[in-house]
């Protein structure tokens, strides 16, 4: 959704997996110098959230994958379950490369959910931004009425309704 890539500088690459396929992928990116960033001694899962592991790091340091097991913490997973995402996923190709991102419903989900864990204080703004920014520049299309049916059944409604004050306090029309 950015015109340039430096624009929005990422720390990591969030990768949502299927529980049943954690293992292998670890063991795949394992396998190519991978390492988990964490303290000696401690597992790899949990630590961080009930949702992801602590982040893997490539051996130069360069790349980071944050795995997800569900698409954000509690109690998001009550309204947006793995299977939802994966389901109406679409692919894009990136370098040639086809890459599965959430639909656009779930894309506004996340990007609210996050700006809410962060209780919408200064570490939100990313979060916000990349909202905007999805809404006016990338052009996506949301139907507004599945996202408030999925927060409302998530418990995360209220914070949809400040995301969608914000919106409307910044001249993007929910």
């Amino acid at each position: 959704f950015y015109p340039d890539v430096l624009i929005r500088s990422m720390n990591d690459i969030d990768l949502l997996v299927r529980p049943l396929d954690v293992d292998r992928l670890c063991d795949f990116l394992e396998g190519r110098g991978f390492r988990f960033l964490m303290s000696e001694g401690t597992p790899r899962w949990g630590l961080t959230s009930s949702s992801s592991f602590h982040p893997l790091v490539s051996s130069d340091g360069g790349l980071i994958f944050d795995l997800h097991v569900a698409p954000d913490d509690y109690p998001v997973s009550r309204g947006l379950s793995v299977d939802d995402v994966f389901g109406r996923a679409r692919t894009i190709i990136v370098d040639g490369v086809a890459v599965s991102i959430p639909c656009d419903d779930d894309l506004v989900l996340l990007a609210i959910t996050n700006a809410a864990r962060d209780k919408f204080d200064p570490a939100a703004l990313r979060s916000l931004v990349d909202l905007v920014t999805a809404l006016v520049r990338g052009g996506i299309r949301p139907d507004w009425g599945a996202v408030t049916a999925r927060a409302s059944k998530g418990g995360f409604l209220r914070p949809l309704r400040v995301a969608a004050r914000l919106l409307a306090r910044l001249g993007v029309t929910p």
